[in-house]
């Protein structure tokens, strides 16, 4: 009797942090935000969410309004990138890598949500903006693959390109480069489409040895079940 009374007590009954986290999530996301401190709440959001991996359905009332403040913030963050790299266009130099301390810990709070709850539940929680497709890619193209401390913004932003290649509507007809020379955001490998650029560095994370390889199969299966897909695509 006494050992299942230790169980009950041990479980928790509803998101019982969910005040304390929300102003971790605001301090991380603020436009003024201290780096000194963001690892710091950055770790305590992730003790938080370890509490809750065997309950973790306590959190779904409350998922929606934790990603909403992440991804507002982080939407911006590559909105403003993308908007650089135009200005850059024609430099020779386009695609630096972006190193963005925020970004990354907004990224990783992302990632372990996503531990804690499961990928399935979260991806669906992005937004899902057709015109972020192109920005998103120039992000992703911008990440430094030998940074490897910071992997989980390459997940997380290829989760994140998974959801916005399911918009329902002809993919072609949202690609800057179709009757362009050039187009920002779709410079990798030897394709110049925004389909081809997709494909190109998905496969490009299927060759990585952790979990970014898993969320570029999703975003790779997405793209490729799409009924617009040309069957070309399937022979690369």
């Amino acid at each position: 009797m006494a050992e299942d009374e230790n169980v009950a007590s041990s479980e928790h009954a509803f998101f019982e942090e969910k005040a304390e986290i929300t102003l971790l999530l605001n301090e991380i996301c603020a436009d003024e935000v201290d780096f000194g401190a963001i690892g710091s709440c950055v770790d305590q959001v992730i003790r938080i969410l370890e509490k809750y991996q065997e309950q973790s359905s306590l959190l779904d009332p409350h998922l929606e309004g934790i990603m909403e403040i992440l991804t507002s913030r982080a939407r911006q963050i590559m909105l403003a990138v993308f908007e650089e790299q135009r200005a850059a266009e024609g430099s020779g130099f386009p695609f630096q890598c972006e190193s963005n301390p925020q970004q990354d810990a907004i990224y990783q709070v992302v990632y372990n949500l996503c531990r804690c709850r499961g990928f399935k539940t979260v991806v669906k929680l992005f937004p899902h903006e057709v015109s972020d497709l192109e920005p998103l890619m120039c992000i992703l193209q911008s990440q430094d693959r030998n940074d490897h401390k910071k992997w989980e913004s390459r997940y997380a932003l290829l989760l994140w390109l998974s959801m916005l290649v399911l918009i329902p509507f002809d993919i072609y007809t949202i690609d800057s480069s179709v009757g362009s020379s050039s187009s920002v955001g779709l410079h990798v490998g030897s394709s110049t489409s925004l389909v081809g650029s997709i494909i190109a560095i998905c496969r490009d994370y299927m060759s990585d040895s952790g979990p970014p390889r898993d969320a570029a199969a999703v975003c790779l299966a997405s793209l490729l079940t799409r009924p617009d897909m040309d069957e070309s695509h399937f022979l690369e």
